[in-house]
């Protein structure tokens, strides 16, 4: 009766030491942190044409671009052009420090229906996914090159993650331009 009784002692003992062990254990963080889970919706966008040149806008754009603004004075900052695309964009990055490691994933989007309802004739289809990537990479170039053939037309979100900042901009593929 006693070995029974220092048996159970004995497994309590070890059962709570583990308990402690794996509450006291975190997990790392992930290294992409979403801004949220939901799909995107974008509520306008920059057209930008061959060389990277702002030529129009669309609604209202909910994009961050730099840390600091929306332009190239901000210490981070990226843009890509051109948008809407159907089969490449090219990436520009500015950063303090070369050859940091650059962060980049693309989610698919919606548009928001004021920007549907306006004068834009874009013939595009867009399944809704939620805010996980579709597409992911690394890279220390300040220039980036993303071939888009395999996408769907549609609305989509690019991340950026540049050391503790994350930027996004909204693209629009059209396969008919």
């Amino acid at each position: 009766m006693r070995k029974n009784k220092q048996k159970k002692r004995y497994r309590i003992i070890i059962f709570l030491l583990l308990s402690q062990i794996l509450i006291s254990c975190t997990k790392e963080k992930a290294d992409i942190r979403f801004p949220d889970f939901k799909t995107p919706e974008i509520t306008g966008y920059y057209i930008r044409n061959l060389v990277g040149n702002n030529i129009d806008i669309v609604g209202d754009p909910n994009i961050r671009l730099g840390n600091e603004s929306n332009d190239f004075n901000s210490d981070y900052f990226f843009f890509f052009y051109p948008n809407p695309s159907n089969n490449f964009i090219s990436i520009s990055i500015k950063c303090p420090l070369p050859q940091t490691i650059k962060k980049l994933w693309i989610t698919q989007a919606t548009i928001s229906d004021q920007i549907l309802n306006s004068s834009i004739n874009i013939n595009t289809v867009n399944s809704t996914v939620g805010g996980s990537p579709i597409f992911q990479t690394e890279f220390s170039n300040d220039v980036f090159m993303i071939n888009l053939e395999n996408f769907n037309e549609g609305f989509y979100r690019i991340y950026i993650k540049i050391e503790d900042y994350i930027l996004y901009d909204n693209l629009v593929v059209n396969k008919h331009i």
